[in-house]
């Protein structure tokens, strides 16, 4: 996804990769996973021309639902690529000092 991102990023997108979604709207989803609170994907994703990884690839109907001319790119990889990539993400979330950013903000 990364380069998909690094592409749109090029082509003059404002993409919302999981940084942009988690820590400019961490309050909001926090209360969506941890509450139960539906996503306001009108209001997250209002300024965004894409949307890539976490969490809105979870609320793809509901911004398909807010945003009805909006595109789906679908990517596919190998699923041990995938799990590897996945393993690493979760690595760092729980590193130091992503709890650091994360307590800072």
């Amino acid at each position: 996804l990364k380069s998909i991102s690094k592409a749109l990023r090029q082509l003059g997108f404002t993409v919302y990769d999981w940084e942009e979604q988690i820590f400019d709207f961490l309050d909001h989803w926090c209360d969506v996973l941890q509450n139960g609170a539906q996503p306001n994907v009108k209001r997250v994703y209002q300024d965004a021309d894409a949307v890539v990884d976490l969490p809105g690839n979870f609320f793809w109907e509901e911004i398909l639902e807010a945003f009805p001319d909006c595109k789906v790119i679908l990517s596919e990889r190998d699923e041990d690529s995938w799990l590897q990539s996945w393993e690493n993400h979760l690595k760092m979330l729980q590193s130091d000092r992503f709890q650091i950013i994360l307590r800072d903000k």
